[in-house]
């Protein structure tokens, strides 16, 4: 007996039988089977004594172009009626045999319903069922204002395997593909498609190969697909392969187009909540919002060792080069991007992630979209906004925007560890080699590029080598930058300003600004540890002057411990060899680079307001020539009102004049041991001996420093994304034909409802997009087509949040 799968054809109406001229010969069995010759016999399969559990294999090729002036009896429908429309309604609607194909062709089948049915070959396939060894050419198939259209089946539940398909073309409202409309606990393999898929009106669940992969049993696997999907007006859930995945897809290989999609578009599928291994997406993707990606436009489920290799990902906002959002369950893994992407909050690889992302990377090229008034921000080389786990991944995109821009990621509130970028990253304002904000845990990460080679003019605020801005809850660790830096205000060789932690880090690249720039940080509000910066600092060549420039650290604020500077410092106002302005501890530091300036320049430091303990300066310092005449020059400290303690400058190379501070020592007598003598904890941070011209602080020559720091690994806070407490999230109001429903959520996130029968079989998703914290009130009207009990499951983000029953 054949057990009708739970797909919802249409509207349903009476049983009714078609005139077949079709006479086979066999008799249906697997030693026997039908053999359909022609036109006619094609049109006798699963009708009358044909039976739809029967065997049948096509004995030669079928040229079906009479179909095309074929038309309905009872509709205004035209062409081939679908094999099952005998039994339309009824368990006997879904065919549950064998048709062999035999490596034949059927060419010129042509379809088109307009009025309350589905269309494709088939109408349904149910668990026993098989396709297979068959060539489809020039078909096709149009549904107009109802359920899917496809090119076998509406509906699959058993196996289609070795189809080719040759210039077909399939169009349909929602649940449209290629192959099949709704793949559920079916396998569909071993698949060559090159035609068009579109999607119209409603526009939703349109895939190259399936509209829906329905159920975490339902396997798509190698597949080639080339085909142009160019829906006409905005779509959701578009995919190459399959418009949304719940199951497995598996060695499949997509080129083509997918274009004017609203949102949820990607390269392989619009939204995976299932499996995706062994994926190549060519595909050029266009959308018209958010949550677009070369491969997926949203993940909940699992990539791995898949890649993108398109030519580009377009939006207006909200696209990266892989996966839009990862979300919280996600996991993307052993995965690359190459392709060109552009749009506002825009990223190589992922734009969100809350979840895992680990051994992947992106190359090619990220900017934002600069066409409006307003728009160019948010652009990295990797992530955009990252509250998961990145590990071992890293990014080799050229990155460009205006404003929050990072060569690997933009904010950070998560943990990336063991990860890189080598982008070179423009911008004009928050811009990062690595990170252009960090709120969490960076650890054994670098970064390489330069920033604003391409804009030697700089422009805005906050640039620096490595990460931007470090908040107050940001830590980095073990980490490094190695590219020049050309800002405006606030640029620093590994960070522009610190309010975190920063430990065991450096810089080496140059730093050219116009105000407020240090070789290792601009600004620093937080804590550095054992870091060192070797840059040189000068001007922008489009400014006349420079200001406030440090060797180290432009500005303290904070403390600094454990550090030095060996890059010169050049700068007409306020130049320091290691800091322009100190307001906050300085202490167990040196800076060897030379110094030269003409307004309060100072060998160590221009001003200090607060504590310096433990320092020295060895390099050289001197007069800059210009108009303006030099004023309050000093070899260390140029104005002082803080206290200094245990330092000396070298007095042999100082032309600024004698400190009266501190003293200045000849630099052959930098290496006596007694000049340190009253130094606290001498031996634990400092290395002397007979070969050094000065002390060297421990931690720069490898040596085992107790007292360094240990951060208690950062734990990454995912969103927990549930029902606020004590209340019903799901509500239900009305009428089948009525329907509404009150939504109550404690957190955003991607939602929709999933409507089961009783059985537990899927029947329907309702997307309702991005809902916010609170309640929300939708309309539901036709959401549920059949009569009976079902149950109406409200997800967010992956996770069954609430559940109501609807009789």
């Amino acid at each position: 007996m054949i057990n009708r799968i739970p797909f919802c054809f249409g509207l349903l109406f009476a049983a009714f039988c078609f005139a077949t001229n079709g006479n086979m010969a066999g008799d249906g069995t697997a030693d026997n089977p039908w053999q359909v010759a022609d036109y006619e016999d094609l049109k006798a399969v699963g009708v009358d004594s044909y039976s739809m559990n029967g065997h049948y294999v096509l004995v030669a090729d079928i040229d079906a172009s009479a179909s095309r002036g074929e038309k309905s009896e009872t509709d205004s429908t035209q062409g081939f009626q679908p094999i099952g429309m005998a039994y339309y309604g009824t368990p006997q609607s879904s065919f549950g045999g064998v048709f062999d194909g035999a490596n034949h062709t059927i060419s010129h089948l042509y379809s088109m319903s307009k009025e309350g049915r589905s269309t494709a070959m088939f109408l349904g396939i149910d668990s026993t069922g098989v396709v297979k060894n068959l060539k489809m050419e020039d078909c096709f198939f149009s549904a107009e204002g109802v359920w899917a259209a496809a090119s076998v089946a509406v509906g699959n539940s058993g196996l289609i395997e070795n189809i080719k398909f040759v210039r077909d073309t399939v169009i349909g409202t929602s649940n449209t593909g290629g192959v099949v409309g709704v793949n559920e606990e079916g396998t569909i393999q071993n698949i060559d498609f090159n035609g068009v898929v579109r999607g119209i009106n409603d526009r939703i669940y349109i895939g190259g190969v399936v509209g829906s992969n329905s159920g975490v049993n339902s396997v798509i696997r190698n597949v080639k697909l080339h085909a142009d999907m160019v829906t006409n007006y905005y779509g959701r859930y578009l995919g190459a392969i399959a418009g949304i995945n719940e199951g497995l897809i598996v060695s499949a290989e997509a080129k083509g187009i997918l274009e004017h999609g609203v949102r949820f578009l990607g390269g392989v599928t619009g939204s995976n909540l299932g499996t995706i291994d062994s994926c190549i997406s060519h595909v050029s993707v266009v959308s018209l919002n958010e949550n677009a990606g070369g491969l997926a436009g949203y993940n909940s489920g699992t990539i791995k060792n898949s890649s993108v290799e398109a030519d580009s990902v377009i939006s207006h906002f909200g696209v990266a080069g892989f996966v839009s959002t990862n979300d919280s369950t996600g996991v993307i893994e052993n995965c690359f991007a190459k392709t060109k992407v552009m749009a506002d909050s825009s990223a190589g690889f992922v734009v969100y992630n809350a979840g895992v992302i680990k051994n992947s990377h992106a190359e090619g090229s990220v900017a934002a979209d600069t066409s409006s008034e307003g728009s160019g921000y948010n652009v990295s080389g990797f992530v955009v906004y990252n509250v998961g786990s990145v590990l071992n991944s890293y990014s080799e995109s050229k990155v460009g925007g205006l404003l929050n821009v990072g060569g690997f990621v933009v904010y950070n509130v998560g943990a990336i560890s063991n990860s890189y970028s080598k982008s070179d990253v423009d911008g004009v304002s928050i811009v990062g080699g690595f990170a252009g904000r960090n709120s969490g845990k960076i650890d054994n990460c670098y970064a390489t590029g330069i920033l604003n080679k391409g804009n030697p003019g700089g422009g805005g605020e906050f640039f620096g080598g490595f990460v931007a801005t470090n908040d107050s809850n940001g830590i980095i660790t073990n980490s490094y930058a190695t590219g020049e830096v050309r800002g405006q205000v606030h640029s620093g060789g590994f960070a522009a300003v610190n309010e975190g932690k920063i430990q065991n880090c450096y810089a080496t690249g140059d730093v050219h600004a116009y105000a407020w720039f240090g070789g290792f940080v601009a600004r620093n509000q937080g804590r550095i540890l054992y870091s060192y910066a070797t840059g040189n600092l000068g001007k922008l060549e489009t400014f006349s002057r420079a200001l406030n420039a440090g060797g180290f650290v432009g500005v303290n604020d904070g403390y600094i411990e454990n550090a030095y500077a060996t890059g010169d410092v050049i700068s007409e106002y306020t130049p320091g060899g290691f800091v322009s302005n100190n307001e906050g501890i300085i202490k167990n530091v040196f800076a060897t680079g030379d110094v030269s300036g003409r307004v309060e320049p100072g060998g160590f430091a221009s001003i200090n307001d607060r504590d310096i303990e433990n320092a020295f300066f060895t390099g050289k310092s001197f007069v800059m020539e210009g108009i303006e005449e030099l004023i309050v020059p000093s070899c260390f400290v140029s104005r002082n009102s803080g206290s200094v303690k245990n330092a000396f400058y070298n007095e042999d190379d100082c032309d600024f004049g004698s400190d009266s501070t501190v003293s200045g020592v000849a630099a052959a007598d930098m290496n006596k041991p007694s000049l340190y003598k009253d130094w606290t904890d001498f031996d634990k941070n400092w290395v002397l001996n007979d070969t050094m011209p000065f002390p060297l602080l421990a931690f720069a020559v490898g040596k085992s420093i107790d007292s360094i720091e240990v951060e208690t690994p950062t734990k990454v806070v995912k969103p927990n994304l549930v029902v606020i407490k004590g209340t019903d999230g799901l509500k239900l109001y009305g009428t089948r034909q009525n329907l509404r429903a009150t939504i109550t959520l404690s957190r955003s996130g991607l939602t929709h409802i999933k409507v089961y029968n009783l059985k537990g079989r899927l029947q329907k998703i309702v997307p309702l997009g991005i809902m916010g914290e609170g309640t929300h009130h939708v309309e539901l009207n036709d959401t549920v087509e059949s009569r009976g009990v079902v149950v109406m499951v409200l997800e967010q983000n992956g996770r069954a949040l609430s559940k109501s029953l609807l009789r």
